[in-house]
Parts: structure tokens; C-alpha cells; sequence
């Protein structure tokens, strides 16, 4: 008798055993985000998707002249946050999406994160202003800049740093050229760009768009 309960408890734990295995999925090293049905972030998919169509066209229609809104600033652009968005409601960095005519005064683009120093009628020489050409761009301003995402749109601190850099490499290959890159002191453009307020006084700003004059 208790030979044949053993008998019946081995072919237990073999059916038991069976029937677990059959359960059991085999999955590959980092490919069980598949498994659960969690689509991996792609930032440079998500900038490229709505660049164009989304970001760009925003960025553009609320751009202010930069000569008009330094001169309402009165010294501290605080006087003009009206005009800009704070990154967190009405509280955090403040952020403008600016465009004007400018003049190069030095071009310093050979650096690792070059910029171009100009000059903005009705700007005092003194004030520093820099736009940035890369290849490596300072700041998250024109992400902080754009009303039509937010934090909460995405999933974590990762996803949301993502954009920016993704945003920063769009406009590194769609908006530098070698033409902007070889210009001199004393050449004309027009621009586009966005600044996040610096306590510096510094203005830095990364542009979405520049025609050489």
C-alpha cells in the first residue's frame, strides 16, 4: 500500500510538473517589455512625428521680437513673463520664444557647443547674446518653451529628458548648415529661437530656424 502511494505521489509531482513547464515562456534578455505589452519610448521618433506638423509651427506663431520684448522688460524680463511660460505653471524657469534681425559679432561655432555672439538693434552692445549652433546645445529651452506636451505626458524624468535632447539633435541636422557655421563678423540673419531666462544675464538662445541675409 504505501509502495503504491509513492507510486501515485511521484506520478503527481511529474503532472504537476508538466503541466508548469507548459505554462513557462521562455523570454530573451531585454525582451520582456514584449512579453507585457510595454512599448519601449523612442524620443527621437516621438520629435521627428511631430516636429513638422506640432512643434515647429507652435514655436513659430508665438515667437516676439526680441528688441520689443528686452525693451518692455525694462531690465528684468519678470516685467514680461506675460509673454513667456514658466516651466511649472507660474513658478520655475521663464522661457521666450523669440525672433529678430541680427548681426554676427564673433563666431565661435568651432567649440563643442559653438554659438554665434550678436547683435540686436535697440540692444545695448553690452547685453550678451548667444545663439547656439552646436553640435552640442545648452539648456532645455526649446522643449520648456512648448505648450503642447508636458511632464505628465510621459512616464518618468528619462522619457521627458529624452525629448529634449531629441529636440536639440532635430535642430542640429534640420536648421545648421555650413553656411551658417562659416559665417563672419559683420553678416546679417534672421532667426528664431528660444532663451530660458538666466541669472547670469546672459541670453542663450537655440534657434528653430536661421536665414542668412
Amino acid at each position: 500500500m504505501k509502495i503504491i502511494r509513492k507510486i501515485i505521489f511521484v506520478l503527481s509531482l511529474c503532472l504537476i510538473s508538466t503541466f508548469l513547464m507548459s505554462c513557462v515562456k521562455i523570454v530573451k534578455i531585454g525582451e520582456e517589455d514584449k512579453l507585457i505589452g510595454n512599448v519601449v519610448f523612442d524620443a527621437k521618433a516621438n520629435v521627428s512625428e511631430s516636429w513638422d506638423t506640432v512643434f515647429l509651427p507652435e514655436l513659430l506663431n508665438k515667437a516676439i521680437d526680441m528688441s520689443d520684448l528686452y525693451v518692455k522688460a525694462n531690465g528684468d524680463f519678470a516685467n514680461v513673463s506675460d509673454l513667456g511660460i514658466y516651466t511649472m505653471g507660474d513658478k520655475g524657469e521663464l522661457n521666450f520664444t523669440v525672433k529678430d534681425s541680427a548681426t554676427v559679432k564673433e563666431n565661435d561655432s568651432e567649440k563643442k557647443a559653438g554659438y554665434l555672439v550678436l547683435n540686436i538693434d535697440s540692444i545695448p552692445d553690452e547685453q550678451t547674446i548667444k545663439l547656439q549652433v552646436g553640435p552640442l546645445f545648452r539648456g532645455t529651452s526649446v522643449r520648456d518653451n512648448l505648450q503642447s506636451i508636458n511632464f505628465d505626458d510621459y512616464v518618468n524624468q528619462i522619457e521627458w529628458g529624452g525629448v529634449s535632447h531629441s529636440l536639440n539633435d532635430k535642430i542640429y541636422e534640420t536648421v545648421i548648415n555650413d553656411s551658417i557655421l562659416n559665417l563672419k563678423s559683420g553678416d546679417k540673419i534672421d532667426f528664431c529661437g528660444c532663451f530660458t531666462v538666466s541669472p547670469t544675464g546672459e541670453i542663450l538662445i537655440t534657434p528653430i530656424s536661421i536665414e542668412v541675409k
